[in-house]
């Protein structure tokens, strides 16, 4: 911090006074103002009849100029959900010799605190020596297939920094969360049978996983043996999977005669979609079985 050699202090001939200059260490490290004390010592032997009189000491402060902003490392973060968590990064423009604290708060945006993600406010622990540190923030996984979400953190400008510390520019940093649910839709089984007379036939149709809002899956149906409109309704259908729901039913009307004949079948394909994979039952046979 200075430079401790001994100083001569060299008075001029009829002079009751002088000044000397300690050489003081200019770094650009944030530190609290610092203390030395200055001896005077008489040369051994003393050439003249001079006495040390009390204050024989005496001490210096050197008050700290340097000054550091504190900022996030990047405007921007995004992580999986699947991941469990994001780690955020904060800078200092210039390193300080002490420990302190740090408030990160966050702000909801369609990610909500609490529920997406662990909710703030955020106490950050800058260690001495450090310029950058890391901290994380889980995020809750769940089985909703559902939008990308955010929420925004803010380093909170309303409370008192050390000495020194300032705020910088880049204050508030995004977060994205990428949703890992992907939707797969198929039949709850390859094969459906119903009488000629019961009007309908009902099928279900599965989700591997919920979603956060409502979506629609197609269906089409292809005649096989069965004549589309003559024997049943044709298609295309639209089926209507409700927000949180993983099951959805498909009432297809058939078309009673009275005429005694075979069996007849059609087939009911899913359509793929931007939305959804389809599974292992992506096409279901229905078979219409004459009860004359």
């Amino acid at each position: 911090d200075y430079t401790s050699t001994p100083i001569n202090a060299t008075f001029i001939a009829g002079t009751t006074s002088t000044t000397i200059d300690v050489p003081v260490t200019i770094d650009n490290i944030v530190e609290r103002n610092e203390s030395l004390q200055l001896v005077i010592l008489l040369p051994a032997p003393a050439k003249y009849a001079v006495e040390v009189e009390n204050p024989s000491m005496t001490f210096a402060t050197i008050i700290d100029s340097s000054n550091s902003s504190i900022n996030f490392i990047q405007s921007s973060y995004a992580t999986i959900e699947g991941y469990r968590y994001v780690q955020i990064g904060l800078v200092l423009s210039n390193p300080v010799s002490f420990d302190f604290a740090l408030i990160v708060n966050h702000l909801d945006m369609s990610a909500i605190g609490g529920i997406d993600f662990r909710s703030g406010p955020y106490t950050i622990l800058f260690p001495a020596g450090l310029t950058s540190v890391l901290f994380n923030i889980s995020i809750n996984d769940d089985n909703i297939n559902e939008e990308n979400e955010q929420f925004k953190l803010t380093i909170a400008t309303t409370q008192q920094l050390p000495n020194n510390i300032n705020f910088g520019e880049d204050l508030e940093a995004n977060v994205v969360i990428e949703d890992n649910d992907a939707l797969t839709v198929s039949f709850s089984q390859s094969q459906y049978s119903v009488g000629e007379s019961i009007g309908q036939v009902q099928l279900v149709l599965f989700f591997s996983n919920p979603s956060s809002t409502n979506v629609t899956v197609q269906v089409i149906s292809e005649d096989i043996t069965a004549i589309g409109n003559v024997d049943y309704t044709t298609g295309p259908y639209s089926v209507v999977f409700s927000a949180g729901t993983t099951t959805a039913l498909l009432n297809i009307p058939i078309h009673k005669n009275l005429v005694i004949d075979a069996a007849k079948q059609f087939s009911l394909s899913i359509v793929l979609s931007s939305k959804f994979t389809v599974g292992n039952y992506s096409q279901s046979l229905v078979t219409i079985i004459d009860d004359n």
